[in-house]
């Protein structure tokens, strides 16, 4: 082949890869940086996802009410902790700090499992059950305050989608792992492999900063919205009094809600299941990150070929409504399939699982792929402080109040009421249209404040998160 030949055959393929990534110049490195930074977060975590299911819920799902209240509490007494950290450091301090934090805390897991007694086991796997809940929602909020800092509002539209194709290639990663190699490597063994990948972020994380901080770019490509030079500032509580004062970021808290309550619903009904339905431990290890793995393959082939599209073409409103469009349809099949239900019967229980299986595994990809990175560029219109305290405050808190609403609610419907699953399903229905109207009205009035912030030319005008009160 002549050398014009490989000339336009690479001029092709980078063109491919700008359809195909709505990237533009400049953008490459970064968009390479921050999916592999995602990639070897989610990787962390989803080692370790299959062994919280079972390790948590030993004692009996039960326990995932006091579990779940636990969780919340530790939300309450870290989220201040955080927000020192970040009023006090620039974000290439902190950032390593939480995820170094969350490192050194895996590895004390590695050495208290495999010294603990059988007793203990179950003492130690509700505690680390409660460490995951925090964990993840710590270390991927914290990530996306990094790309909602980074990124501007169109940005976003056009790159939140590829970049969160790293983090679901690497829950992919995760789950095929401890799919394949649960029964010859040993649970005790992923502690340390999720060590690792943790650490690794935080080597990619730290390149990406390097590029922004050192690459000089021109406005219309500068990846960079705000200065990075000087920490946030500001007190320990004012991202949490920013949330109270807002009625945006108060919608934000809404959409949040009704979406971990409704998820809730389906995670314990899946838990339920799968303890009834299948007797040994590594078998249901392996079930649970058999959903993992489908869920995931689905999100990524959403994430490529969809996300960046829908929400460029639909905007973000409309692409928040898919997710709750989606569950008002998959609540009323579950409450179709949970008829007359007898767990007893394994044609039944089966029939129940699949359904379930389905539910959760493209509620997750809608979430992932569309749900999530909509929401996350609702924060592109706002500051700093913001981004990163307020935000931390609605992704941790605020959504694991929302399991606690869920899992309490359940209880009281379940337990007290006796109302049967199809009973609960339907229950949800209602619930999901109104997450439904609350996320096109998010998307509006997103679309009002970005307008605003790009037709302001003035450098003093009215903070955006004044504008949204």
């Amino acid at each position: 082949m002549s050398r014009k030949g490989v000339i336009l055959r690479v001029t092709d393929f980078r063109s491919l890869v700008h359809r195909v990534l709505k990237t533009r110049p400049g953008e490459h490195a970064l968009l390479a940086w921050a999916a592999a930074y995602f990639y070897f977060l989610m990787a962390s975590y989803y080692v370790m996802r299959p062994l919280r299911d079972e390790l948590g819920t030993a004692g009996g799902v039960d326990d995932l009410k006091w579990l779940f209240s636990c969780s919340l509490l530790a939300m309450l007494i870290l989220n201040p902790v955080y927000s020192w950290l970040v009023a006090r450091f620039r974000r290439e301090v902190f950032i390593p700090l939480v995820y170094v934090f969350f490192a050194i805390n895996i590895f004390i897991f590695f050495v208290l499992f495999r010294t603990a007694s059988d007793q203990g086991l179950i003492y130690l796997g509700r505690t680390f059950y409660v460490w995951c809940a925090v964990f993840i929602l710590f270390v991927v909020s914290v990530f996306w305050s990094l790309m909602v800092d980074l990124l501007t509002s169109d940005q976003a539209k056009r790159l939140f989608g590829s970049i969160a194709v790293g983090g679901t290639l690497g829950a992919i990663s995760g789950s095929a792992i401890t799919r394949s190699y649960i029964k010859s490597v040993g649970m005790q063994n992923f502690f340390l492999l999720a060590v690792v990948l943790l650490l690794l972020s935080v080597v990619c994380m730290l390149a990406l900063t390097w590029i922004v901080n050192k690459r000089q770019m021109g406005e219309e490509s500068s990846p960079c919205r705000t200065p990075v030079t000087k920490a946030i500032g500001g007190s320990v509580w004012s991202g949490i009094g920013q949330v109270f004062r807002s009625r945006y970021l108060l919608g934000i808290c809404g959409f949040v809600l009704i979406y971990t309550i409704t998820n809730t619903y389906v995670y314990l009904a899946k838990i339920q299941l799968g303890r009834e339905m299948i007797e040994r431990s590594t078998d249901r290890i392996a079930f649970f990150a058999n959903i993992d793995l489908f869920a995931n393959v689905l999100t990524v082939l959403v994430q490529v070929f969809l996300t960046s599209r829908l929400l460029t073409r639909l905007g973000i409103g409309i692409t928040l409504t898919i997710l709750p469009g989606i569950s008002v349809i998959g609540f009323v099949v579950l409450a179709w399939s949970f008829r007359d239900i007898d767990p007893a019967l394994s044609t039944t229980a089966g029939s129940a699982a699949l359904v379930i299986t389905g539910f959760e595994s493209i509620r997750r990809a809608c979430n992932y792929a569309l749900a999530r990175p909509a929401r996350e560029a609702l924060f592109t219109v706002l500051g700093r402080e913001e981004t990163y305290k307020s935000k931390s405050f609605i992704d941790t808190f605020i959504y694991r109040g929302g399991d606690q609403v869920g899992v309490w609610s359940h209880g009281l419907m379940s337990e007290v009421m006796l109302l049967s699953m199809a009973t609960i399903a339907l229950i949800a229905v209602p619930l999901a249209g109104i997450w439904l109207v609350l996320g096109l009205r998010l998307g509006r009035t997103q679309h009002q404040l970005d307008r605003q912030m790009k037709t302001a030319s003035a450098p003093g005008i009215t903070p955006v998160s004044t504008i949204a009160d």
